[in-house]
């Protein structure tokens, strides 16, 4: 009897792994439109324009921001219709740049990983690494999934430490 629930599960966990994907390297077309929605992602959230954000966020698209707060696709679209417009004409005043992008694709999922650097119009400066889960829907991908964290410090990349350093 033990033998018999061994080869079931074993069943079970082998007829599994074919739906495993591994990442594939973008080709160069995948890699453009990828970029082109990070782009239009990133052009979008600097102009404060939510038709624009709308239109490449997934209708149930999640955003974790720097500071922990957990949004809906429906309350980010509030919040950035609620910007008084005076703001929106000037934008945001932040200069960024983007270092370590890093592109993972999964048949139809995109994972594009990396870190903001940016300036803020007072002279703060600051780096968030972030995490974009894009979904590939029928030729046009979406923002699926936001993650951003502070990085606290300058980050540097160091070897591994074993026990014999």
């Amino acid at each position: 009897m033990k033998c018999t629930w061994a080869v079931w599960a074993f069943a079970l966990a082998a007829s599994a792994w074919p739906v495993v994907s591994f990442a594939a390297a973008p080709s160069a077309d995948e890699q453009k439109a990828i970029m082109a929605a990070e782009d239009q992602w990133r052009d979008a959230g600097r102009a404060y324009d939510a038709d624009k954000l709308d239109q490449v966020m997934s209708d149930d698209c999640i955003m974790i921001d720097a500071s922990g707060g957990e949004r809906s696709k429906a309350d980010y679209l509030k919040a950035i219709r609620a910007v008084p417009a005076q703001v929106k004409s000037g934008a945001s005043g932040i200069q960024t740049t983007r270092d370590n992008l890093k592109i993972r694709v999964y048949g139809n999922v995109a994972v594009v990983t990396g870190i903001d650097r940016g300036k803020t119009p007072t002279g703060t400066t600051f780096a968030t690494a972030f995490t974009h889960v894009w979904v590939n829907d029928q030729g046009h991908w979406r923002l699926s999934t936001f993650h951003a964290s502070r990085v606290a410090t300058p980050l540097v990349l160091r070897p591994a430490q074993t026990s014999d350093n």
